[in-house]
């Protein structure tokens, strides 16, 4: 008996390493978003979803709701600074919210007509697990988005 007890006191640090050691997705990106915004020296909002942005220019007027129609111009990249997508050259698109991912949801409504932000967006409020298209399962996004109009 005494001998399986040693063995056991032996053995637990080991599995409590090493689970420690498993970062959940979420984690992950929260140090992936941290790195990215301390390396670039960005100054950020954290939302309460976990959504991070900053208004670089102000705009005018109202702001869109959640479920308004859209125009903008946007680059989407990940943190390496590679682009998934992009508005060509001075060209813009139309979007209604809802039919977008939740970080546009929550971020565009907080810009304000011509203007400009950035938005950081964990995978959860992105294209989480699964990834979409070029965008691989659990990708932290960034988007630097301009506001060209919006009707609600």
């Amino acid at each position: 008996m005494m001998k399986r007890y040693f063995l056991f006191l032996l053995v637990l640090p080991l599995v409590t390493l090493s689970c420690d050691e498993q970062k959940t997705p979420f984690e992950l990106n929260l140090e992936e978003i941290n790195n990215y915004i301390e390396e670039n020296n960005l100054d950020m909002i954290e939302d309460p979803t976990g959504l991070y942005y900053s208004i670089e220019v102000e705009g005018t007027g109202g702001n869109p709701t959640s479920s308004a129609n859209v125009e903008v111009k946007y680059t989407g990249y990940f943190t390496d600074g590679t682009i998934f997508d992009q508005t060509p050259g001075d060209n813009t698109r139309e979007f209604n919210l809802q039919r977008t991912i939740a970080a546009w949801q929550i971020g565009i409504p907080k810009m304000k007509k011509g203007g400009k932000a950035k938005i950081i967006a964990p995978s959860s409020l992105g294209y989480g697990f699964f990834g979409s298209g070029s965008v691989p399962p659990n990708a932290v996004l960034v988007f630097d988005i301009e506001l060209v109009n919006f009707q609600n």
